[in-house]
């Protein structure tokens, strides 16, 4: 497996972790309403990185912006399987970052980091034959 490949995935796991951290935290902090759409923006980047690591492993493309890996999310196999989930990351991450007033539940970050961001990790590891890290 290439270094960069490598790199991509550990990445998408501090990324997660980091998420999944910030959780526990934002939802012990005494901020209201809590910050929960900056975790999806955390949520989001591991998903980033993950496909990153696909593409750079499988195809030798490096994408260098969203528009263009969303992209090869819609054409290149098996990527299409994850357009569902990584869009909803994507959206949440967009929203949280640039919609002012922009809030998430409990339950949907819940769902993006038990659900959305599991199914891409699942897929991109199981693909290029690595663990989750």
């Amino acid at each position: 497996m290439k270094p960069d490949t490598l790199g991509h995935i550990a990445t998408a796991g501090r990324n997660r972790n980091a998420a999944q951290e910030l959780l526990t935290l934002v939802t012990s902090m005494n901020v209201q309403p809590p910050l929960y759409e900056w975790v999806s923006v955390m949520a989001f980047y591991s998903a980033v990185h993950y496909v990153n690591a696909f593409l750079w492993e499988r195809h030798g493309l490096a994408p260098t912006s969203h528009g263009q890996r969303g992209s090869y999310i819609a054409t290149l196999a098996p990527l299409p399987s994850l357009r569902l989930e990584y869009r909803q990351l994507s959206s949440h991450a967009w929203n949280a970052r640039y919609v002012h007033g922009y809030r998430l539940s409990e339950r949907q970050i819940r769902d993006l980091l038990d659900i959305n961001l599991p199914y891409v990790e699942a897929m991109i590891c199981a693909e290029l034959g690595v663990s989750p890290p």
